[in-house]
């Protein structure tokens, strides 16, 4: 019979290779034990990292027009946020509604104010265009000078030149070019 240590051991690893760098290898192991000849109950806890992820939370009643919001796991722009007054019985509701960024697609939240969300770390960069290749622009990075090859947005296709300079987002693995 495998112990419950032993098992949750097995469980640690699994997740950590299912997951990767998502959970902490340092996690506190706890033992109860309830007298003599009684079992003892061994639980583990998993500390979930937030460095690697690119989002912070905010409570929805901070959210205002113009900031950036997480909806439903795409970074969005807030275009209209309602709140509602707390009834006899009930607390406040707030209703979002975003757009977003990448996919310009209209997205909502309709949820109580003090709930958390959360908010995308958008990082706002600068780069120089190498070269273009029909839809296909080299850019690099003018801090730390990679370069990375994106697709030209229809509406910025007459300012992306070589050797002009831009302003891109980039949101965890993808970049959004901005003129």
């Amino acid at each position: 019979m495998v112990s419950w240590f032993k098992y949750s051991i097995f469980l640690y690893n699994l997740i950590f290779v299912l997951v990767g760098e998502c959970v902490n290898p340092s996690f506190g192991i706890s033992t109860l034990s309830s007298g003599k000849g009684r079992s003892k109950l061994t639980t583990v806890n998993f500390q979930l990292s937030r460095a690697d992820m690119a989002e912070k939370i905010v409570s929805l009643k901070e959210i205002k027009v113009g900031s950036y919001v997480m909806v439903d796991g795409e970074p969005c722009k807030a275009t209209k946020v309602e709140l509602s007054k707390p009834g006899k019985h009930g607390s406040a509701k707030a209703r979002v509604e975003a757009v977003g960024l990448f996919d310009d697609k209209k997205r909502s939240i309709l949820k109580p104010a003090d709930t958390d969300v959360g908010a995308p770390i958008i990082e706002k960069k600068g780069g120089q265009i190498i070269s273009v290749s029909g839809n296909v622009a080299q850019i690099m990075d003018l801090t730390d000078y990679s370069t990375f090859d994106i697709t030209i947005p229809d509406d910025l296709k007459t300012k992306i030149l070589p050797g002009a300079e831009i302003v891109y987002w980039k949101f965890e693995d993808r970049v959004l070019l901005k003129g």
